[in-house]
């Protein structure tokens, strides 16, 4: 089992609000993208005055982080940056630890850090397999209202939920 590992977050360069194309390669070899793999997130800051960041496009990178400022990334990226005039734009990078690339555990993290981007931010991007489930548990799961019971106390505990 693969134990990712999130580098610092990188300030992309804007020019007007937009990535520019011309500065792509010297970003991709200062930050040595080709080196690595796994998936990463773009975010910008959270707007009307909350601090922090909002994440608005997560996906993977299975031959190298390069893939992540490809032509029809870029493009998105600069739709949503020219519909939601960002400041700034911030990258995360999720490493995957060793040279031999475990291709399902980088789509299975993508999945999951996708579906968590969405809780915090519904105009994310790219929304992939974020079909909320069918199902829930009361007390435990998107499931009932008013006091748990203490089935359900018993059960986040041991599931490490609280």
């Amino acid at each position: 089992m693969p134990v990712f590992k999130v580098t610092n977050k990188v300030e992309v360069p804007l020019l007007g609000g937009q990535i520019p194309l011309e500065a792509r390669s010297r970003f991709i070899k200062i930050h040595r993208l080709k080196e690595k793999v796994g998936c990463y997130i773009f975010a910008v800051p959270c707007k009307y005055g909350i601090d922090g960041l909002q994440p608005i496009y997560v996906g993977k990178a299975t031959e190298s982080f390069e893939e992540c400022l490809t032509n029809d990334k870029v493009a998105k990226i600069n739709d949503y940056l020219h519909s939601h005039s960002a400041r700034s734009l911030h990258l995360f990078l999720v490493v995957h630890p060793s040279q031999r690339r475990n291709r399902t555990a980088i789509g299975e993290l993508e999945t999951a850090l996708i579906k968590m981007a969405v809780s915090v931010n519904p105009k994310l991007i790219n929304k992939e397999n974020t079909r909320p489930e069918s199902w829930g548990i009361a007390g435990i799961i998107r499931g009932g209202k008013g006091k748990r019971s203490q089935g359900a106390k018993d059960l986040r505990i041991l599931l490490g939920i609280d």
